[in-house]
């Protein structure tokens, strides 16, 4: 399988830590293929990118088995299951994740994710410096004017206008 598509998360992880995620991913998947012959998951792929991104166990345990976002310091504080559910995450993730990345690394006992970090900056995955590298949202929306014919130039002229600014794009379909 080659992963040529980068989720939100991944494309964070790439951004913030400068690291080429992409090609540490294949070479994880890789190594759980010569394994047990499968691809990595979604959820293990999330579960290295929240991790590369410093976020702490029992923030990515609630990501995981709450709510799907990282939670506020005072969320986290108020979460009765916390423990049981990063025990669960840990039961889950370190006979498979961890595994790929000691593998990976060459060493018997995972590291921790700053040591992964430093590793893969100093062996080939260290992509450009972070502040040249910008993370562009953009949502796409279309919109059907109708107008009559004599309008058609002062329309046109006006989305000209609007496109020249660097937070709208404009495309006028030939007629």
């Amino acid at each position: 399988m080659t992963l040529n598509f980068l989720c939100n998360t991944c494309q964070q992880t790439q951004t913030l830590t400068r690291i080429d995620i992409q090609h540490f991913l294949q070479e994880l998947n890789q190594i759980k293929r010569q394994t047990i012959n499968r691809n990595i998951s979604d959820k293990e792929r999330e579960y290295i990118c929240l991790s590369l991104l410093k976020n702490t166990k029992g923030q990515i345990a609630f990501y995981f088995y709450k709510s799907r976002r990282i939670p506020s310091k005072e969320e986290l504080k108020k979460w009765q299951d916390m423990s049981q559910k990063i025990q669960n995450l840990n039961s889950e993730m370190s006979p498979t994740v961890h595994k790929y990345v000691n593998e990976f690394m060459g060493v018997d006992r995972f590291p921790g994710w700053e040591r992964v970090i430093e590793f893969l900056q100093n062996n080939g995955y260290d992509r450009s410096p972070a502040q040249n590298i910008q993370i562009r949202k953009t949502k796409q929306i279309q919109i059907l004017i109708e107008y009559d014919y004599e309008d058609q130039s002062e329309i046109l002229q006006k989305l000209q206008q609007i496109s020249k600014s660097n937070t709208i794009r404009v495309t006028i379909p030939p007629n």
